[in-house]
């Protein structure tokens, strides 16, 4: 019996062994004719055909979009041509950022032909020791915080009582080391009626045989260092009443951030709107210097006239959506290298492109160049306030996209940099400017008639340089006019903000320039 029962029992071990290999067997029969069943060949066909479809849907969506906003483009902008929209390059001689010590600062790599950087030397301006004061702004007047500045630079010190004492310590501290030979060379070259960056957008792209993408970008390290330092060497100017000095520091400042602003490329751009920043900042602090004369305020209004702020960024703008087209064409060619079976093969980029429309990259562009359109504000005199509304739309349309991906705009909305700030400040520093040229026109004013006018119809029309710089207000519109009003120890400036409402110079709702009782 037992021997029957184990035979019983291996019978049915191998029985079922055997049992395995007959059910793979059919499994596979039944997947084989599932695969090549006429059901499975319609499945396939209809998905393939599926595919096909929303290829050309979306190639003929994205085409006629980029043609809507090329349309846009042409209309905004005059030229598809970059060139046309590039500012000349300025001969060396005319050209302030070509001078010796400016050059000097110029690194050069000879293993990389593009390679372009300035090492500006903000730590030879101070010795090491010194603290440079912080810059206050306060109901539209700027100081330096010299009591600040005391306490940091003597800590076991009591502040003096007399004012005139921190002052002549912070005089003493500005002097010696090197800055004197660098503030030297710096005001050499006033002369120079032009300033741009070298080697200029221009050259730059023409160097890279027309391919804004490939072009080197010129770099400057410290630049934002040595504004800041020279801000405080010109304040120390003004303290001390040396009204030459003061003057020209005023040039060099102003010159080095036009060199900047004024190269279209948003890295220099950027860099250029910060300096301004400074420079327009520091003005407010010094252009009450006593000893400045009437020429003085004269040379300042020269250089002042010489850049427009927000038609800089316009043309940044205009840039960068021209430059668009290189960039995306680039792309393009090295997806479909990827995509192809050559040495650049991947399979994921070769998945992807049997997906993803040849549209999708159009649509990104023509997305991207949009809402550049839209950060540009309308053009014209307005331009400066009405590029505000495009700011607000972008942020609402980007905040509710961020919700959820869309292969369609996920490339635009990265080539669409942070402009938002890039406007807006632009546009103050547009303000402040016009605010610098209508304050030297108001001291030249003082200095001939022995006070500030009244208003602003007794000013002589020959004591501004022209027309202010950027875009013309229509002088029907209150909103578009500079307020005036004479102070007890000055004049206050003020303009309507981004909400075009006059608040009568109200420090928290409009934009203001206040200029005596530092």
């Amino acid at each position: 019996m037992e021997m029957e029962m184990q035979t019983v029992a291996a019978e049915s071990f191998w029985t079922g062994a055997s049992a395995k290999p007959g059910l793979a067997k059919r499994l596979f029969r039944k997947i084989r004719r599932f695969v090549f069943s006429r059901r499975m060949v319609w499945t396939v066909l209809v998905l393939v055909s599926l595919l096909v479809l929303l290829h050309q849907y979306e190639n003929w969506r994205a085409a006629k979009e980029l043609a809507v906003v090329r349309r846009a483009v042409l209309a905004r902008v005059g030229t598809e041509n970059l060139m046309d929209i590039l500012p000349a390059e300025v001969a060396a001689d005319r050209n302030f950022f070509a001078i010796p010590i400016i050059q000097s600062w110029r690194r050069r790599d000879d293993a990389r032909p593009d390679f372009n950087k300035y090492e500006f030397p903000s730590d030879k301006l101070f010795s090491r020791e010194f603290p440079q004061p912080e810059m206050v702004e306060q109901d539209g007047r700027v100081k330096f915080d010299l009591e600040g500045w005391w306490r940091v630079r003597f800590p076991n010190t009591e502040l003096p009582a007399d004012r005139g004492d921190v002052v002549q310590a912070f005089l003493a501290e500005t002097k010696g080391n090197e800055a004197g030979a660098i503030l030297t060379g710096l005001m050499a070259g006033l002369d120079r009626e032009e300033s741009r960056m070298i080697p200029c957008r221009r050259r730059c792209i023409a160097d890279a045989g027309g391919d804004p993408a490939a072009a080197a970008i010129p770099w400057t390290a410290g630049a934002w260092d040595m504004q800041r330092g020279l801000a405080v060497h010109l304040y120390a100017a003004r303290l001390a009443g040396d009204g030459g000095k003061t003057r020209d520091l005023s040039g060099v400042m102003l010159k080095l951030g036009d060199a900047l602003v004024n190269d279209p490329g948003l890295v220099t751009q950027l860099a250029g709107l910060a300096l301004n920043q400074t420079t327009l900042q520091t003005l407010n602090a010094v252009l009450d210097c006593p000893q400045l004369t009437g020429s003085d305020y004269s040379k300042i209004q020269g250089w002042l006239m010489k850049t427009d702020d927000v038609r800089a960024t316009e043309i940044t703008t205009f840039e960068t959506l021209l430059s668009a087209e290189t960039v995306y064409a680039r792309f393009r060619h090295r997806i479909a290298g990827q995509a192809a079976f050559g040495p650049e093969f991947q399979p994921r980029i070769f998945l992807g492109s049997l997906i993803a429309p040849n549209g999708w990259v159009d649509a990104n562009r023509a997305y991207g160049a949009h809402r550049l359109l839209q950060l540009s504000g309308g053009g014209g005199p307005e331009t400066w306030r009405s590029g505000d509304e495009g700011i607000r739309a972008v942020r609402e349309e980007q905040e509710h996209e961020s919700q959820f991906f869309n292969p369609r705009t996920v490339l635009g909305r990265i080539s669409v940099p942070a402009l938002t700030g890039l406007w807006n400040q632009s546009a103050k520093n547009l303000f402040h400017r016009r605010c610098a040229i209508l304050a030297c026109a108001l001291h030249r004013h003082r200095l001939l008639h022995g006070a500030f006018p009244k208003n602003l119809t007794e000013l002589d029309a020959g004591l501004l340089p022209g027309p202010g710089p950027g875009p013309q207000m229509d002088s029907a519109k209150a909103e578009a006019e500079l307020q005036y009003r004479v102070e007890e120890k000055g004049f206050l400036l003020w303009s309507v903000g981004m909400d075009r409402v006059d608040d009568g110079g109200d420090a928290d709702k409009d934009w203001i320039w206040r200029q005596g009782g530092n």
